[in-house]
Protein backbone atom coordinates (compact mmCIF):
# COMPACT_ATOMS: atom_id res chain seq x y z
CA UNK A 1 0.00 0.00 0.00
CA UNK A 2 1.28 3.47 -0.88
CA UNK A 3 2.48 5.76 1.90
CA UNK A 4 -0.30 8.28 1.21
CA UNK A 5 -2.96 5.59 1.54
CA UNK A 6 -1.36 4.29 4.71
CA UNK A 7 -1.41 7.77 6.18
CA UNK A 8 -5.10 8.15 5.31
CA UNK A 9 -5.93 4.86 6.98
CA UNK A 10 -4.16 5.99 10.13
CA UNK A 11 -6.01 9.31 10.09
CA UNK A 12 -9.38 7.63 9.59
CA UNK A 13 -8.81 5.06 12.31
CA UNK A 14 -7.56 7.66 14.72
CA UNK A 15 -10.70 9.78 14.45
CA UNK A 16 -14.22 9.24 15.77
CA UNK A 17 -15.32 7.42 12.62
CA UNK A 18 -12.46 4.97 13.09
CA UNK A 19 -14.77 2.54 14.90
CA UNK A 20 -16.99 2.34 11.80
CA UNK A 21 -14.00 1.53 9.57
CA UNK A 22 -12.67 -1.00 12.06
CA UNK A 23 -16.06 -2.69 12.41
CA UNK A 24 -16.29 -3.07 8.63
CA UNK A 25 -12.79 -4.49 8.60
CA UNK A 26 -13.81 -6.87 11.40
CA UNK A 27 -16.70 -8.10 9.26
CA UNK A 28 -14.24 -8.63 6.41
CA UNK A 29 -12.00 -10.68 8.71
CA UNK A 30 -15.05 -12.73 9.73
CA UNK A 31 -15.74 -13.48 6.07
CA UNK A 32 -12.16 -14.55 5.40
CA UNK A 33 -12.05 -16.66 8.57
CA UNK A 34 -15.32 -18.41 7.74
CA UNK A 35 -14.04 -19.37 4.28
CA UNK A 36 -10.88 -20.96 5.65
CA UNK A 37 -12.77 -22.73 8.46
CA UNK A 38 -15.30 -24.16 6.00
CA UNK A 39 -12.43 -25.47 3.88
CA UNK A 40 -10.69 -26.82 6.99
CA UNK A 41 -13.79 -28.71 8.16
CA UNK A 42 -14.48 -30.03 4.65
CA UNK A 43 -10.95 -31.42 4.31
CA UNK A 44 -11.17 -33.14 7.71
CA UNK A 45 -14.66 -34.55 7.18
CA UNK A 46 -13.86 -35.74 3.65
CA UNK A 47 -10.67 -37.43 4.79
CA UNK A 48 -12.36 -39.18 7.70
CA UNK A 49 -15.33 -40.35 5.59
CA UNK A 50 -12.96 -41.66 2.91
CA UNK A 51 -10.96 -43.64 5.44
CA UNK A 52 -13.97 -45.10 7.26
CA UNK A 53 -16.13 -45.48 4.12
CA UNK A 54 -18.93 -43.78 6.03
CA UNK A 55 -21.42 -41.01 5.30
CA UNK A 56 -20.45 -39.27 8.54
CA UNK A 57 -17.20 -38.00 10.03
CA UNK A 58 -15.66 -39.29 13.26
CA UNK A 59 -16.77 -42.90 12.67
CA UNK A 60 -13.42 -44.48 13.51
CA UNK A 61 -15.12 -47.43 15.20
CA UNK A 62 -15.91 -48.73 11.68
CA UNK A 63 -12.20 -49.32 11.04
CA UNK A 64 -10.60 -52.70 11.66
CA UNK A 65 -8.63 -53.24 14.85
CA UNK A 66 -5.28 -53.10 13.04
CA UNK A 67 -6.29 -49.91 11.21
CA UNK A 68 -7.27 -48.22 14.47
CA UNK A 69 -3.86 -49.09 15.87
CA UNK A 70 -1.77 -48.08 12.85
CA UNK A 71 -3.60 -44.97 11.64
CA UNK A 72 -2.66 -42.66 14.56
CA UNK A 73 0.96 -43.83 14.38
CA UNK A 74 1.25 -43.21 10.62
CA UNK A 75 -0.44 -39.82 10.95
CA UNK A 76 1.81 -38.78 13.82
CA UNK A 77 4.97 -39.74 11.95
CA UNK A 78 3.78 -37.88 8.83
CA UNK A 79 3.28 -34.74 10.92
CA UNK A 80 6.71 -35.20 12.50
CA UNK A 81 8.29 -35.45 9.06
CA UNK A 82 6.62 -32.24 7.85
CA UNK A 83 7.55 -30.26 10.95
CA UNK A 84 11.11 -31.62 10.98
CA UNK A 85 11.78 -30.52 7.40
CA UNK A 86 10.49 -26.97 7.98
CA UNK A 87 12.48 -24.09 9.50
CA UNK A 88 11.89 -23.76 13.24
CA UNK A 89 10.03 -20.46 12.97
CA UNK A 90 7.71 -21.71 10.23
CA UNK A 91 6.78 -24.89 12.12
CA UNK A 92 5.34 -23.03 15.12
CA UNK A 93 1.57 -23.30 15.32
CA UNK A 94 -1.36 -23.31 17.69
CA UNK A 95 -3.24 -21.00 20.00
CA UNK A 96 -0.22 -20.51 22.26
CA UNK A 97 1.76 -19.32 19.22
CA UNK A 98 -1.06 -16.89 18.37
CA UNK A 99 -0.88 -15.46 21.90
CA UNK A 100 2.87 -15.01 21.62
CA UNK A 101 2.64 -13.24 18.26
CA UNK A 102 -0.17 -11.05 19.56
CA UNK A 103 1.65 -9.85 22.65
CA UNK A 104 5.24 -9.71 21.44
CA UNK A 105 5.30 -9.45 17.67
CA UNK A 106 2.88 -6.64 16.79
CA UNK A 107 0.09 -9.17 16.12
CA UNK A 108 1.90 -10.35 12.98
CA UNK A 109 1.28 -14.02 12.18
CA UNK A 110 3.24 -15.21 9.13
CA UNK A 111 0.98 -16.70 6.47
CA UNK A 112 3.38 -19.63 6.07
CA UNK A 113 2.70 -20.70 9.67
CA UNK A 114 -1.04 -20.48 9.02
CA UNK A 115 -0.73 -22.85 6.07
CA UNK A 116 1.42 -25.24 8.08
CA UNK A 117 -1.24 -25.25 10.80
CA UNK A 118 -3.92 -26.06 8.22
CA UNK A 119 -1.97 -29.03 6.84
CA UNK A 120 -0.69 -30.65 10.04
CA UNK A 121 -3.96 -30.20 11.96
CA UNK A 122 -5.88 -31.75 9.07
CA UNK A 123 -3.57 -34.77 9.12
CA UNK A 124 -3.89 -35.05 12.91
CA UNK A 125 -7.68 -35.10 12.84
CA UNK A 126 -7.98 -37.32 9.78
CA UNK A 127 -5.58 -39.85 11.32
CA UNK A 128 -7.67 -40.07 14.50
CA UNK A 129 -5.43 -38.31 17.01
CA UNK A 130 -7.30 -37.53 20.24
CA UNK A 131 -7.36 -33.78 19.60
CA UNK A 132 -9.80 -31.04 18.61
CA UNK A 133 -10.09 -28.75 15.64
CA UNK A 134 -10.84 -25.54 17.58
CA UNK A 135 -7.27 -24.57 18.51
CA UNK A 136 -6.05 -24.84 14.90
CA UNK A 137 -9.21 -23.04 13.78
CA UNK A 138 -8.31 -20.11 16.04
CA UNK A 139 -4.83 -19.99 14.48
CA UNK A 140 -6.33 -20.10 10.98
CA UNK A 141 -8.86 -17.35 11.69
CA UNK A 142 -6.34 -15.17 13.50
CA UNK A 143 -3.74 -15.84 10.80
CA UNK A 144 -5.85 -14.70 7.86
CA UNK A 145 -7.05 -11.67 9.85
CA UNK A 146 -3.45 -10.75 10.73
CA UNK A 147 -2.38 -11.03 7.09
CA UNK A 148 -5.37 -8.89 6.08
CA UNK A 149 -4.49 -6.20 8.66
CA UNK A 150 -0.85 -5.99 7.64
CA UNK A 151 -1.75 -5.99 3.98
CA UNK A 152 -3.57 -2.73 4.77
CA UNK A 153 -0.59 -1.44 6.83
CA UNK A 154 -2.81 -0.84 9.86
CA UNK A 155 -1.32 0.29 13.20
CA UNK A 156 -0.49 -2.51 15.63
CA UNK A 157 -3.31 -1.67 18.05
CA UNK A 158 -5.85 -2.14 15.25
CA UNK A 159 -4.13 -5.24 13.92
CA UNK A 160 -4.53 -6.72 17.41
CA UNK A 161 -8.27 -6.15 17.37
CA UNK A 162 -8.63 -7.65 13.90
CA UNK A 163 -6.60 -10.66 14.98
CA UNK A 164 -9.09 -11.10 17.83
CA UNK A 165 -11.92 -10.68 15.32
CA UNK A 166 -10.49 -13.49 13.18
CA UNK A 167 -10.19 -15.73 16.23
CA UNK A 168 -13.77 -14.96 17.29
CA UNK A 169 -15.07 -15.76 13.81
CA UNK A 170 -13.12 -19.04 13.83
CA UNK A 171 -14.62 -20.17 17.15
CA UNK A 172 -18.09 -19.05 16.05
CA UNK A 173 -17.70 -20.86 12.72
CA UNK A 174 -16.43 -24.05 14.39
CA UNK A 175 -19.33 -24.34 16.85
CA UNK A 176 -21.98 -22.05 15.34
CA UNK A 177 -21.75 -20.09 18.60
CA UNK A 178 -21.39 -16.34 17.85
CA UNK A 179 -21.58 -15.07 21.45
CA UNK A 180 -19.09 -17.62 22.72
CA UNK A 181 -16.77 -16.65 19.88
CA UNK A 182 -16.81 -13.02 20.99
CA UNK A 183 -16.21 -13.85 24.65
CA UNK A 184 -13.48 -16.38 23.81
CA UNK A 185 -11.61 -13.75 21.79
CA UNK A 186 -11.87 -11.23 24.63
CA UNK A 187 -11.27 -13.65 27.51
CA UNK A 188 -8.57 -15.94 26.09
CA UNK A 189 -6.96 -14.11 23.17
CA UNK A 190 -6.98 -10.36 23.90
CA UNK A 191 -7.41 -10.86 27.67
CA UNK A 192 -9.35 -7.62 27.99
CA UNK A 193 -12.82 -6.19 27.42
CA UNK A 194 -13.00 -2.85 25.60
CA UNK A 195 -15.93 -1.11 23.91
CA UNK A 196 -13.66 -0.24 20.97
CA UNK A 197 -12.73 -3.88 20.52
CA UNK A 198 -16.20 -5.36 20.97
CA UNK A 199 -17.79 -3.93 17.82
CA UNK A 200 -15.34 -5.34 15.22
CA UNK A 201 -15.20 -8.68 17.04
CA UNK A 202 -18.99 -8.97 17.22
CA UNK A 203 -19.22 -8.13 13.51
CA UNK A 204 -16.65 -10.81 12.67
CA UNK A 205 -18.39 -13.41 14.83
CA UNK A 206 -21.80 -12.74 13.28
CA UNK A 207 -20.46 -12.91 9.73
CA UNK A 208 -18.46 -16.06 10.50
CA UNK A 209 -21.52 -17.79 11.96
CA UNK A 210 -23.90 -16.83 9.15
CA UNK A 211 -21.55 -17.86 6.36
CA UNK A 212 -20.60 -21.16 7.99
CA UNK A 213 -24.21 -22.05 8.84
CA UNK A 214 -24.99 -22.13 5.11
CA UNK A 215 -22.71 -25.18 4.77
CA UNK A 216 -22.98 -26.54 8.32
CA UNK A 217 -26.46 -25.71 9.71
CA UNK A 218 -26.70 -25.30 13.48
CA UNK A 219 -28.15 -28.37 15.20
CA UNK A 220 -28.45 -28.02 19.00
CA UNK A 221 -26.92 -30.86 20.97
CA UNK A 222 -29.95 -31.03 23.24
CA UNK A 223 -32.92 -28.71 23.76
CA UNK A 224 -35.44 -30.38 26.06
CA UNK A 225 -34.13 -30.74 29.57
CA UNK A 226 -35.37 -29.39 32.87
CA UNK A 227 -33.64 -29.09 36.19
CA UNK A 228 -34.98 -28.20 39.59
CA UNK A 229 -33.34 -28.98 42.89
CA UNK A 230 -35.66 -31.12 44.98
CA UNK A 231 -33.58 -30.40 48.07
CA UNK A 232 -30.65 -28.38 49.24
CA UNK A 233 -28.67 -31.61 49.25
CA UNK A 234 -28.96 -31.75 45.47
CA UNK A 235 -27.65 -28.20 45.24
CA UNK A 236 -24.74 -29.26 47.41
CA UNK A 237 -24.20 -32.13 44.99
CA UNK A 238 -23.72 -29.60 42.18
CA UNK A 239 -21.03 -27.97 44.34
CA UNK A 240 -19.50 -31.40 44.95
CA UNK A 241 -19.51 -32.00 41.18
CA UNK A 242 -17.60 -28.73 40.77
CA UNK A 243 -14.89 -29.99 43.14
CA UNK A 244 -14.59 -33.30 41.28
CA UNK A 245 -14.49 -31.69 37.84
CA UNK A 246 -11.96 -29.11 39.04
CA UNK A 247 -9.76 -31.93 40.32
CA UNK A 248 -9.97 -33.83 37.01
CA UNK A 249 -9.24 -30.62 35.10
CA UNK A 250 -6.17 -30.10 37.28
CA UNK A 251 -5.06 -33.68 36.58
CA UNK A 252 -5.56 -33.11 32.85
CA UNK A 253 -3.50 -29.91 32.92
CA UNK A 254 -0.85 -31.53 35.10
CA UNK A 255 -0.35 -34.43 32.68
CA UNK A 256 0.01 -32.00 29.79
CA UNK A 257 2.52 -29.88 31.73
CA UNK A 258 4.52 -32.99 32.62
CA UNK A 259 4.64 -34.12 28.99
CA UNK A 260 5.63 -30.60 27.89
CA UNK A 261 8.93 -31.16 29.69
CA UNK A 262 9.75 -33.70 26.98
CA UNK A 263 9.58 -31.22 24.10
CA UNK A 264 13.38 -31.42 23.77
CA UNK A 265 13.05 -35.06 22.67
CA UNK A 266 13.29 -35.94 18.99
CA UNK A 267 10.02 -35.02 17.29
CA UNK A 268 9.64 -38.46 15.68
CA UNK A 269 9.94 -40.08 19.10
CA UNK A 270 7.51 -37.69 20.78
CA UNK A 271 4.75 -37.74 18.18
CA UNK A 272 5.31 -41.43 17.44
CA UNK A 273 4.75 -42.28 21.12
CA UNK A 274 1.65 -40.09 21.19
CA UNK A 275 0.24 -41.84 18.13
CA UNK A 276 1.10 -45.27 19.52
CA UNK A 277 -0.58 -44.52 22.86
CA UNK A 278 -3.77 -43.44 21.07
CA UNK A 279 -3.57 -46.46 18.76
CA UNK A 280 -3.29 -48.92 21.65
CA UNK A 281 -6.27 -47.37 23.43
CA UNK A 282 -8.24 -47.35 20.16
CA UNK A 283 -7.96 -51.15 19.92
CA UNK A 284 -10.18 -51.45 22.99
CA UNK A 285 -11.99 -48.07 23.00
CA UNK A 286 -12.53 -46.86 19.40
CA UNK A 287 -14.27 -43.68 20.58
CA UNK A 288 -10.96 -42.35 21.88
CA UNK A 289 -10.02 -41.42 18.32
CA UNK A 290 -10.76 -38.01 16.85
CA UNK A 291 -12.29 -34.94 18.46
CA UNK A 292 -15.04 -37.07 19.95
CA UNK A 293 -18.22 -35.29 18.90
CA UNK A 294 -19.83 -38.64 18.12
CA UNK A 295 -19.08 -39.68 21.71
CA UNK A 296 -20.61 -36.44 22.94
CA UNK A 297 -23.84 -37.16 21.05
CA UNK A 298 -23.84 -40.71 22.44
CA UNK A 299 -23.52 -39.44 26.03
CA UNK A 300 -26.29 -36.87 25.65
CA UNK A 301 -28.78 -39.05 23.75
CA UNK A 302 -28.24 -42.73 24.45
CA UNK A 303 -27.11 -42.56 28.11
CA UNK A 304 -24.43 -45.31 28.03
CA UNK A 305 -23.78 -47.56 31.00
CA UNK A 306 -21.43 -46.52 33.78
CA UNK A 307 -18.55 -48.78 32.72
CA UNK A 308 -18.53 -47.29 29.20
CA UNK A 309 -18.50 -43.75 30.60
CA UNK A 310 -15.61 -44.50 32.94
CA UNK A 311 -13.57 -46.13 30.16
CA UNK A 312 -14.22 -43.23 27.80
CA UNK A 313 -13.41 -40.64 30.49
CA UNK A 314 -9.96 -41.94 31.33
CA UNK A 315 -9.05 -43.00 27.79
CA UNK A 316 -9.90 -39.58 26.39
CA UNK A 317 -8.26 -37.76 29.29
CA UNK A 318 -4.91 -39.54 29.06
CA UNK A 319 -4.83 -39.79 25.25
CA UNK A 320 -5.56 -36.09 24.75
CA UNK A 321 -3.25 -34.89 27.53
CA UNK A 322 -0.31 -36.98 26.30
CA UNK A 323 -0.92 -36.12 22.64
CA UNK A 324 -1.10 -32.37 23.30
CA UNK A 325 1.75 -32.47 25.82
CA UNK A 326 4.05 -34.22 23.35
CA UNK A 327 3.50 -31.39 20.88
CA UNK A 328 0.80 -32.55 18.47
CA UNK A 329 -0.19 -29.36 16.56
CA UNK A 330 -3.93 -29.48 17.22
CA UNK A 331 -6.54 -28.36 19.76
CA UNK A 332 -8.10 -29.64 22.96
CA UNK A 333 -11.45 -27.87 23.39
CA UNK A 334 -13.48 -30.64 21.73
CA UNK A 335 -11.87 -33.38 23.83
CA UNK A 336 -12.42 -31.37 27.04
CA UNK A 337 -16.13 -31.29 26.17
CA UNK A 338 -16.12 -35.09 25.87
CA UNK A 339 -14.15 -35.56 29.10
CA UNK A 340 -16.42 -33.17 30.98
CA UNK A 341 -19.60 -34.73 29.57
CA UNK A 342 -18.45 -38.27 30.49
CA UNK A 343 -17.49 -37.18 34.00
CA UNK A 344 -20.74 -35.27 34.46
CA UNK A 345 -22.80 -38.24 33.26
CA UNK A 346 -20.95 -40.48 35.75
CA UNK A 347 -21.77 -38.06 38.58
CA UNK A 348 -25.40 -37.89 37.45
CA UNK A 349 -25.64 -41.70 37.39
CA UNK A 350 -24.19 -41.92 40.91
CA UNK A 351 -26.54 -39.28 42.32
CA UNK A 352 -29.24 -41.71 43.66
CA UNK A 353 -26.59 -43.74 45.47
CA UNK A 354 -25.19 -40.66 47.20
CA UNK A 355 -28.51 -38.87 47.89
CA UNK A 356 -31.23 -41.50 48.47
CA UNK A 357 -34.49 -40.58 46.78
CA UNK A 358 -32.92 -38.18 44.26
CA UNK A 359 -33.74 -38.81 40.61
CA UNK A 360 -30.77 -39.57 38.38
CA UNK A 361 -30.26 -37.01 35.62
CA UNK A 362 -27.04 -37.96 33.80
CA UNK A 363 -27.73 -35.72 30.79
CA UNK A 364 -28.05 -32.59 32.90
CA UNK A 365 -24.80 -33.31 34.74
CA UNK A 366 -23.12 -34.11 31.41
CA UNK A 367 -24.00 -30.60 30.22
CA UNK A 368 -22.65 -28.82 33.26
CA UNK A 369 -19.64 -31.15 33.19
CA UNK A 370 -18.82 -29.97 29.67
CA UNK A 371 -19.04 -26.37 30.80
CA UNK A 372 -17.02 -26.74 33.96
CA UNK A 373 -14.27 -28.86 32.38
CA UNK A 374 -13.65 -26.44 29.53
CA UNK A 375 -13.81 -23.41 31.83
CA UNK A 376 -11.38 -24.87 34.37
CA UNK A 377 -8.91 -26.19 31.79
CA UNK A 378 -8.71 -22.97 29.78
CA UNK A 379 -9.44 -20.58 32.68
CA UNK A 380 -12.20 -19.17 30.45
CA UNK A 381 -15.40 -19.64 32.49
CA UNK A 382 -17.65 -17.19 30.65
CA UNK A 383 -16.73 -18.46 27.18
CA UNK A 384 -17.38 -22.04 28.32
CA UNK A 385 -20.77 -21.18 29.81
CA UNK A 386 -21.94 -19.32 26.72
CA UNK A 387 -20.66 -22.05 24.39
CA UNK A 388 -22.77 -24.70 26.10
CA UNK A 389 -25.83 -22.44 26.25
CA UNK A 390 -25.57 -21.75 22.52
CA UNK A 391 -24.83 -25.38 21.68
CA UNK A 392 -27.90 -26.58 23.58
CA UNK A 393 -30.16 -23.48 23.18
CA UNK A 394 -31.30 -24.28 26.72
CA UNK A 395 -31.31 -21.77 29.56
CA UNK A 396 -32.23 -24.18 32.36
CA UNK A 397 -28.57 -25.04 32.88
CA UNK A 398 -27.38 -21.45 33.44
CA UNK A 399 -27.54 -21.14 37.24
CA UNK A 400 -26.29 -24.62 38.19
CA UNK A 401 -23.63 -24.43 35.46
CA UNK A 402 -22.43 -21.06 36.80
CA UNK A 403 -22.14 -22.52 40.29
CA UNK A 404 -20.25 -25.56 39.03
CA UNK A 405 -17.94 -23.40 36.91
CA UNK A 406 -17.03 -21.18 39.86
CA UNK A 407 -16.10 -24.15 42.04
CA UNK A 408 -14.20 -26.05 39.33
CA UNK A 409 -12.18 -22.98 38.34
CA UNK A 410 -11.24 -22.18 41.93
CA UNK A 411 -10.28 -25.80 42.62
CA UNK A 412 -8.17 -26.15 39.47
CA UNK A 413 -6.50 -22.75 39.59
CA UNK A 414 -6.08 -22.06 43.31
CA UNK A 415 -6.31 -25.38 45.13
CA UNK A 416 -4.14 -27.28 42.63
CA UNK A 417 -2.26 -24.24 41.28
CA UNK A 418 -2.88 -25.05 37.61
CA UNK A 419 -2.87 -22.05 35.24
CA UNK A 420 -4.58 -21.86 31.85
CA UNK A 421 -3.17 -24.66 29.73
CA UNK A 422 -2.30 -22.20 26.97
CA UNK A 423 -0.09 -20.22 29.34
CA UNK A 424 1.57 -23.50 30.38
CA UNK A 425 2.33 -24.30 26.74
CA UNK A 426 3.80 -20.82 26.29
CA UNK A 427 6.01 -21.22 29.35
CA UNK A 428 7.21 -24.63 28.14
CA UNK A 429 8.48 -22.87 25.01
CA UNK A 430 10.36 -20.29 27.07
CA UNK A 431 7.73 -17.64 26.42
CA UNK A 432 5.70 -15.58 28.84
CA UNK A 433 3.04 -12.92 28.53
CA UNK A 434 2.12 -10.48 31.23
CA UNK A 435 -1.61 -10.73 31.97
CA UNK A 436 -1.80 -7.98 34.58
CA UNK A 437 -4.28 -5.39 33.34
CA UNK A 438 -2.32 -2.11 33.11
CA UNK A 439 0.99 -3.75 32.31
CA UNK A 440 -0.76 -5.84 29.65
CA UNK A 441 -2.28 -2.76 28.02
CA UNK A 442 1.08 -1.02 27.88
CA UNK A 443 2.83 -4.11 26.53
CA UNK A 444 0.30 -4.25 23.69
CA UNK A 445 0.98 -0.69 22.50
CA UNK A 446 4.08 0.21 20.52
CA UNK A 447 6.14 3.35 20.80
CA UNK A 448 5.81 3.95 17.07
CA UNK A 449 2.06 4.45 17.46
CA UNK A 450 2.72 7.63 19.46
CA UNK A 451 5.38 8.89 17.12
CA UNK A 452 5.27 12.20 15.32
CA UNK A 453 7.14 13.58 12.32
CA UNK A 454 6.42 17.19 13.30
CA UNK A 455 10.05 18.16 13.90
CA UNK A 456 13.12 19.33 12.05
CA UNK A 457 16.70 18.25 12.45
CA UNK A 458 19.83 20.25 13.12
CA UNK A 459 23.44 19.18 12.94
CA UNK A 460 25.46 19.15 16.15
CA UNK A 461 27.04 22.47 15.08
CA UNK A 462 24.57 25.24 14.18
CA UNK A 463 23.97 29.00 14.13
CA UNK A 464 21.20 31.23 15.46
CA UNK A 465 20.01 31.75 11.90
CA UNK A 466 19.63 27.97 11.46
CA UNK A 467 17.37 27.86 14.52
CA UNK A 468 15.26 30.84 13.47
CA UNK A 469 14.51 29.28 10.09
CA UNK A 470 13.00 26.15 11.69
CA UNK A 471 9.18 26.16 11.61
CA UNK A 472 8.31 23.26 13.92
CA UNK A 473 7.96 23.18 17.69
CA UNK A 474 10.51 20.43 18.21
CA UNK A 475 14.12 20.33 17.08
CA UNK A 476 16.13 17.12 16.96
CA UNK A 477 19.88 17.64 17.03
CA UNK A 478 21.52 14.56 15.57
CA UNK A 479 25.25 13.89 15.88
CA UNK A 480 27.56 12.98 13.01
CA UNK A 481 28.44 9.48 14.27
CA UNK A 482 26.91 6.60 16.18
CA UNK A 483 28.69 7.62 19.38
CA UNK A 484 27.57 11.23 19.12
CA UNK A 485 25.02 12.63 21.55
CA UNK A 486 21.55 13.41 20.24
CA UNK A 487 19.23 16.04 21.69
CA UNK A 488 15.58 17.03 21.60
CA UNK A 489 14.51 20.53 22.53
CA UNK A 490 11.68 22.93 21.81
CA UNK A 491 12.56 25.77 19.43
CA UNK A 492 11.44 28.39 21.97
CA UNK A 493 13.71 26.95 24.65
CA UNK A 494 16.71 26.87 22.34
CA UNK A 495 16.12 30.47 21.27
CA UNK A 496 15.99 31.55 24.92
CA UNK A 497 19.31 29.85 25.59
CA UNK A 498 20.93 31.54 22.62
CA UNK A 499 19.48 34.90 23.68
CA UNK A 500 21.07 34.50 27.12
CA UNK A 501 24.35 33.94 25.32
CA UNK A 502 23.86 37.19 23.34
CA UNK A 503 24.12 35.23 20.13
CA UNK A 504 24.43 36.85 16.72
CA UNK A 505 23.09 35.34 13.49
CA UNK A 506 26.50 34.12 12.32
CA UNK A 507 27.75 32.77 15.67
CA UNK A 508 28.41 29.03 15.70
CA UNK A 509 27.43 26.83 18.65
CA UNK A 510 28.11 23.27 19.69
CA UNK A 511 24.98 21.45 20.94
CA UNK A 512 26.99 19.47 23.48
CA UNK A 513 28.37 22.61 25.16
CA UNK A 514 24.99 24.37 25.35
CA UNK A 515 22.62 21.55 26.27
CA UNK A 516 24.99 19.52 28.47
CA UNK A 517 22.89 16.35 28.41
CA UNK A 518 19.74 17.88 29.88
CA UNK A 519 17.79 17.22 26.68
CA UNK A 520 19.13 13.86 25.62
CA UNK A 521 17.34 12.12 22.74
CA UNK A 522 17.64 8.33 22.74
CA UNK A 523 18.02 6.64 19.37
CA UNK A 524 15.95 3.44 19.05
CA UNK A 525 17.01 1.18 16.19
CA UNK A 526 13.63 -0.60 16.02
CA UNK A 527 10.17 -0.10 17.51
CA UNK A 528 9.66 -1.19 21.13
CA UNK A 529 6.72 -1.69 23.49
CA UNK A 530 5.61 1.31 25.53
CA UNK A 531 6.23 -0.92 28.56
CA UNK A 532 9.89 -1.10 27.56
CA UNK A 533 10.05 2.65 26.91
CA UNK A 534 8.75 3.34 30.42
CA UNK A 535 11.84 1.68 31.89
CA UNK A 536 13.91 4.49 30.33
CA UNK A 537 11.95 7.26 32.05
CA UNK A 538 13.91 6.91 35.31
CA UNK A 539 16.56 8.93 33.50
CA UNK A 540 15.32 12.48 34.18
CA UNK A 541 17.54 13.84 31.39
CA UNK A 542 15.73 11.83 28.73
CA UNK A 543 13.70 14.20 26.56
CA UNK A 544 12.37 11.61 24.15
CA UNK A 545 13.05 8.91 21.60
CA UNK A 546 13.86 9.00 17.92
CA UNK A 547 13.05 5.88 15.93
CA UNK A 548 12.54 4.66 12.36
CA UNK A 549 8.87 4.57 11.35
CA UNK A 550 7.52 3.97 7.83
CA UNK A 551 11.11 4.29 6.53
CA UNK A 552 11.43 7.76 8.06
CA UNK A 553 12.65 9.09 11.39
CA UNK A 554 10.02 10.09 13.94
CA UNK A 555 10.07 11.21 17.58
CA UNK A 556 8.18 10.43 20.76
CA UNK A 557 8.66 13.05 23.45
CA UNK A 558 8.81 12.39 27.17
CA UNK A 559 5.72 14.55 27.49
CA UNK A 560 3.77 12.39 25.02
CA UNK A 561 4.73 9.19 26.78
CA UNK A 562 3.80 10.44 30.26
CA UNK A 563 0.45 11.77 29.02
CA UNK A 564 -0.34 8.44 27.36
CA UNK A 565 0.45 6.50 30.54
CA UNK A 566 -1.73 8.87 32.60
CA UNK A 567 -4.70 8.19 30.31
CA UNK A 568 -4.36 4.45 30.83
Amino acid sequence: MKASNTKQWRLNLGQQRGLVFLTLLGAGCGLLASFIIILFRWVIDSGQMWLTQSQQADQFELLSTSSRFLLPIVGALAIAFILKTLPTQTSKTGLAYVLDRLHKNKARIPFANTMVQFIVASIALISGQSVGREGPAVHLGAGVASSFAFRLSLPTSFARILLGAGAAAAVAASFNTPIAGVIFAMEVILMEYTVFGFMPIIAASVVGTYVTSVIYPHEPLLTEIEFSTQSYLELLYVIFAGFVIGGIAALFNRIIRTCLKCLHWNIFLRLGLAGMFTGILAIFIPNVMGAGYDSLIMILHSQPVLSVLIALLFAKLFATAITIGFGMPAGLIGPTFVIGAALGAILGTLLPFIIPGAQANPVFYALIGMTAMMGATLQAPLAALLAVIELTTNQNIILPAMLCIIISNLVCHYLFNQPSIFLSILQSQGLKINDEKISLQLSQQWLGELSSKQFEMLESTFTLQDVVQIKTRWIAIIGDSVKSDNYLIEKSQLLEMLADLSAHASDTFEAKSILKGAYRLELIEQDIHINQAISHLHNINLAGFILPFDNELSIVTREQLINFIAKQ
